[in-house]
């Protein structure tokens, strides 16, 4: 098995489901990205997406470009740094044991066992129970990222916009892993879910109710049938539920900007007449084809 010359932390989110900024919110005596950093420190040297303070243990810190890119522009900036700073010699990184890199996200919630699963591959991406993959966990050759991340620019001119997918579908294998390894922080109760301390109340800053904000299944229910009252239409029982599957898988298998745009879709199909169940069956297989 080959080292591991680096380890990407992507910190590059905006926070915006959580209150206020996640990564800095404390579990003990570390904040989310410092716990990430020190369990990334352990596999190798950090390089650290983001723009915001760097915590101690980072070797390189770098920002995507543009700021808020996305996941493929904030990992390709973490290769371009792991390149240009020589974290590895030319010679690694064409054939040689320390060529690896990992890829981790700042806000997961066991951060050490997604690393320890990462450095237990050889090469893959880890994917749930149900195998989507998670993208921003991976480990690949550094080598074959360079090489698509130049092919990308050569295609696109520029990474923004595009999915951590688009970047990382060069990398061969997919392993499955358990719930805890791969699960992230989004909102506070992620925190509450995955066993952690949530915020304080007095603690996040004073605001307006968030327009979006986590649900109980009954609330959305009736949202549903209120907003489908609004447009004259009405929902069947498994509406709801197969909907959110359908945003979900699109969501975690192509990019979370992929999931209104999917339901959408289903959405036109369905008023042209195709049952909704064989929509949502025809893009969840096409979600299938394309995570594969």
């Amino acid at each position: 098995m080959t080292g591991v010359a680096a380890v990407i932390v992507v910190a590059g989110g905006r926070s915006s489901r959580f209150g206020s900024d996640k990564l800095s919110h404390r579990v003990g005596d570390a904040t989310l990205l410092e716990r990430t950093v020190d369990a990334a420190g352990a596999a190798g040297r950090v390089v650290l997406v983001t723009a915001a303070e760097v915590p101690a243990g980072v070797a390189v810190a770098v920002s995507e470009s543009p700021r808020w890119g996305g996941p493929c522009a904030a990992i390709a900036a973490g290769v371009d740094a792991v390149v240009r700073d020589a974290l590895v010699s030319d010679a690694a990184v064409q054939d040689a044991p320390a060529g690896d890199v990992l890829i981790l996200p700042a806000d997961l919630a066991d951060p050490h066992a997604a690393t320890a699963a990462l450095t237990a591959i050889e090469e893959g991406i880890l994917t749930d129970a149900d195998g989507h993959p998670q993208w921003l966990l991976a480990r690949a050759p550094l080598a074959a990222l360079e090489r698509r991340a130049a092919e990308l620019r050569q295609e696109r001119g520029a990474l923004d916009g595009l999915s951590a997918r688009d970047l990382l579908a060069v990398v061969r294998g997919r392993h499955a892993v358990a719930g805890p390894v791969w699960t992230d922080i989004d909102t506070p109760d992620d925190l509450s879910a995955a066993g952690l301390p949530a915020p304080d109340a007095t603690t996040l800053p004073p605001a307006d109710p968030p327009r979006s904000h986590a649900m109980e299944p009954s609330e959305l229910d009736a949202w549903a049938d209120e907003a489908a009252a609004v447009v004259g239409t009405r929902l069947d029982p498994g509406d709801v539920a197969a909907v959110l599957d359908l945003a979900r898988d699109a969501a975690h298998g192509i990019a979370r900007p992929a999931a209104p745009l999917t339901t959408f879709i289903a959405g036109i199909a369905v008023g042209r007449g195709q049952p909704l169940a064989e929509a949502v069956a025809a893009l969840l297989a096409a979600i299938d084809r394309r995570s594969s």
